[in-house]
């Protein structure tokens, strides 16, 4: 059977799969041929900026973020957690739950099928999670924990929502947010003060501040991270270098992270003080 050349979807999933298996250059060159036929200009560029190197858009397509998810959502907890030993989202929470801190109220961002959730209930008086996919909300509402599930874009969610949380959670999400200035804003006015904002990124080995690597998925500098904390006047608690998720049995290293919302400081008037 003869293959049409000019069919710009074949050569979209050609780039694919030579992506998967680190043939990136040629994988880049399909994807060049793929945007040249007219293929999805959103997508392919994204592609073709992870295999190039070239700058990457600031975050990942929501139509291939939320395909995946939704794709996923039924083997996820059996493939990542059993097959593939996914304990990220353990080892972010463990100093959380541990602490013996009690929360009023949690956002679980990208809360997927409700790992996080499952952990953190006992120390929280309400949870509400947010999710692109739809599949993964129908699999978290079957735990019964959640007050509220918000099937939405993160980054759009945080800049609109009126909420308030005093313990903001995200784990293996923000691989797919490359810029996070804006996320970063967004979860320091959500916060209350005195809240805590624990998450994970993968951790570059460039020098750059963000990396899209092969993977599809962002990689983040440690002092880009510490940088936009301080500039959000959230304080870092702490900040552990540990793997995040294993790649063909390879550990990958990330960031835990721990930030917290500073308390208002009330000053007390001393006698000597002038009226």
């Amino acid at each position: 059977m003869d293959i049409d050349p000019t069919y710009a979807a074949a050569w979209s999933a050609r780039g694919g799969l030579l992506r998967e298996t680190h043939q990136l250059e040629e994988a880049a060159k399909s994807f060049e041929k793929a945007l040249a036929l007219g293929a999805d200009p959103e997508l392919n560029s994204y592609y073709l900026a992870s295999v190039r190197g070239a700058k990457p858009p600031a975050t990942a397509p929501r139509q291939y973020v939320e395909a995946l998810f939704d794709d996923y959502a039924a083997d996820f907890q059996d493939h990542l957690v059993e097959k593939l030993g996914y304990r990220g989202y353990e080892v972010l929470l463990r100093p959380v739950t541990e602490s013996g801190e009690r929360f009023h109220s949690a956002l679980d961002l990208g809360c997927g099928t409700g790992l996080c959730a499952a952990l953190i209930q006992p120390s929280v008086d309400a949870i509400v999670g947010i999710d692109i996919s739809s599949e993964m909300l129908k699999l978290a509402e079957k735990l019964g924990v959640y007050r509220e599930l918000i099937h939405e874009d993160l980054a759009e969610f945080l800049a609109r929502t009126q909420l308030r949380a005093d313990l903001v959670i995200a784990a293996d999400v923000l691989v797919y947010v490359g810029e996070l200035s804006s996320i970063f804003v967004s979860v320091g006015r959500i916060l209350e003060p005195g809240g805590l904002f624990a998450f994970t990124v993968e951790l570059t080995t460039s020098d750059k501040d963000c990396h899209l690597l092969p993977s599809l998925r962002y990689a983040h500098s440690e002092s880009y991270i510490r940088r936009l904390a301080t500039q959000c006047d959230l304080h870092c608690e702490d900040l552990r270098i540990a793997p995040i998720r294993h790649e063909q049995s390879v550990p990958v290293q990330g960031l835990y992270v721990y930030l917290r919302k500073q308390r208002a400081v009330t000053h007390t008037k001393r006698h000597s003080d002038p009226p």
